[in-house]
């Protein structure tokens, strides 16, 4: 891995950390909306590392094409193979948890319908992943009083983070693998070319 690449990787290392330590305070719609938009850029991440390294990227995450919505770059992903049906449900739940959370001013708490049903379907598809599993199920200082439910989509946020950085991780090298792969094919095809 490359100097570039592995600097990368700290930063955004260093981004999951600072979210942690913002959802750990935050109330319940201001962790789903900062949770939510962290996210949406870890998304915005993945996308633009599988992409080839051509100026039509920039285009395509510009602020005037389509790929710059939430639900766009999840579809994107989904579809271009870079998360898996699990992942695309979990993530899509939150965004619709999101968007209400961020377009009405009342009615906003995770124990109140649609959000209620969301949050518990959300739970239940997590709970089932061996990772969530062996997260703890507390903030290490124990000292944050609040509602369980407002802590576990927390650490929800924090498991769904961190497997999206974990998957920008591993894209680049498998990219590096198949243009190398395609290069060999090249070469090999323009030596046979010339024997002939």
């Amino acid at each position: 891995m490359e100097a570039e690449e592995l600097e990368h990787l700290e930063e955004l290392g260093k981004k999951q950390l600072e979210l942690f330590d913002e959802i750990r305070t935050e109330s319940e719609r201001a962790c789903v909306i900062v949770g939510a938009a962290n996210i949406d850029a870890l998304l915005d991440d993945l996308i633009t590392k599988a992409l080839l390294p051509v100026k039509v990227k920039k285009r395509l995450c510009s602020e005037s094409n389509a790929f710059t919505t939430f639900s766009a770059k999840l579809n994107l992903a989904h579809q271009l193979g870079l998360i898996d049906d699990d992942l695309f449900f979990q993530v899509n739940l939150l965004r619709k948890i999101r968007n209400d959370f961020s377009h009405n001013l009342s009615g906003c708490r995770l124990t109140e319908a649609p959000h209620l049903n969301r949050y518990q379907d959300l739970l239940k598809s997590i709970s089932k992943c061996p990772l969530y599993k062996r997260m703890p199920k507390g903030f290490p200082d124990g000292n944050i009083d609040e509602p369980e439910h407002v802590l576990t989509m927390k650490l929800m946020i924090v498991y769904l983070s961190s497997i999206i950085l974990s998957l920008i991780y591993f894209v680049e090298p498998v990219y590096n693998e198949n243009l190398d792969n395609i290069k060999q094919m090249r070469e090999s095809s323009a030596s046979n070319g010339q024997q002939g």
